[in-house]
């Protein structure tokens, strides 16, 4: 029975690591105008593997990368009718080692302009 118990307990160690690891998550905020501008909802956010969503009502989206590591490169999608990025630029980044220690803002404009 011990030694039964022992083997179980080594195979969760050896296991651990692998089953441990979650997926690599990106929280960002889509704001008006200005880097503290008013939240913007309803945009659409997309990546090549993770799920697509869109900025809720106070903005802030989070995109979850299952095949991913943090600190790997990805390029983010984002489209909402009638209003484009200010910052596009900053749509190609890497993932953080948290998802908490960072988060990403879009500041966006209507397309006529300010």
């Amino acid at each position: 029975m011990k030694q039964a118990v022992r083997q179980w307990l080594l195979g969760c160690v050896l296991a651990g690591p692998g089953v441990a690891l979650a997926a690599a998550v990106l929280q960002g905020i889509v704001v008006q105008n200005e880097e503290r501008g008013q939240p913007l909802a309803n945009v659409a956010v997309s990546a090549p593997g993770t799920n697509d969503t869109v900025s809720r009502n106070d903005g802030t989206f989070a995109l979850a990368f299952p095949n991913a590591k943090p600190g790997g490169s990805v390029t983010l999608a984002l489209q909402r009718s009638g209003w484009e990025v200010v910052n596009h630029i900053e749509s190609t980044l890497n993932l953080p080692a948290e998802s908490a220690a960072q988060r990403v803002r879009f500041i966006w404009r209507t397309q006529a302009g300010f």
